[in-house]
């Protein structure tokens, strides 16, 4: 099996990409791979346009083409790093499925494929320290301090919007409210009809800790979020609940 085919089992590479070039660095333990588009090509070999299957836009690859290059996914011991020539204006790469958005390619600005990141994001949600999880990846303990910042403002944001739209509930009883312990522990008949909220309730009851108050709290979060993004179906519940 020759390099380039290789790669494009690896890494995943399918049409309109294919892998054009490898390079492999034994000494430094390094594989470079350069993947092109096979669209538009002409008599000549030149590559002319590259349309994207989401949007239908036509690029036209001989006048807007920068070179990128990311870290990718490594393959053993070898890092392995991505070179594309991508149109520099892209309308459509940010949806699902365009021809512009592949695991192998990365942020225009970014050093990491976006499988390299997500891989990193997992990493992180066990809580493994940022030397080991570079050691892991074979990335810079920079990018992975980046990457964790990036997740603790997106928390931060996402937890700002919540509380924001906790303070319009004026429906939904805040968490400290005695209502949501008497409720998950059973206490309360309230006579539920829904079925989803049925199923969330015995969920949460069979997977309880009575004794651990942080865990409590965690399930009058999650249940009370239920509530809060459903609060115009749960409305008959709500009146029975807490009126």
């Amino acid at each position: 099996m020759k390099d380039s085919e290789f790669c494009r089992h690896i890494l995943g590479v399918v049409a309109p990409w294919d892998v054009s070039r490898v390079a492999c660095d034994p000494e430094h333990k390094r594989i470079d791979v350069w993947i092109k588009s096979q669209q538009g090509e002409s008599w000549f070999g030149l590559r002319r346009t590259l349309e994207c299957a989401t949007c239908g836009r036509v690029f036209n690859l001989r006048q807007a083409l920068q070179e990128h290059t990311w870290q990718h996914i490594s393959i053993g011991t070898f890092k392995v790093f991505v070179h594309a020539e991508l149109p520099a204006d892209p309308d459509c790469a940010d949806k699902p499925g365009c021809c512009l958005s592949q695991p192998w390619l990365g942020a225009r600005a970014g050093a990491l494929s976006e499988a390299l990141e997500q891989q990193i994001g997992q990493l992180l949600r066990l809580r493994l320290p940022e030397a080991e999880i570079a050691r892991l990846t074979g990335v810079d303990t920079g990018e992975v301090q980046r990457l964790r910042s990036q997740r603790r403002g997106a928390s931060d944001a996402a937890s700002v919007m919540e509380r924001a739209g906790e303070d319009d509930a004026d429906d939904i009883p805040p968490r400290q409210h005695p209502i949501w312990a008497r409720l998950l522990s059973g206490e309360m008949d309230a006579q539920i009809k829904t079925l989803s909220l049925k199923l969330l309730l015995s969920r949460i009851r069979a997977q309880a800790r009575p004794d651990d108050g942080a865990a409590r709290l965690a399930d009058i979060d999650n249940l009370r979020r239920y509530f809060l993004k459903h609060r115009h179906s749960l409305r008959s519940e709500m009146v029975r609940i807490f009126h």
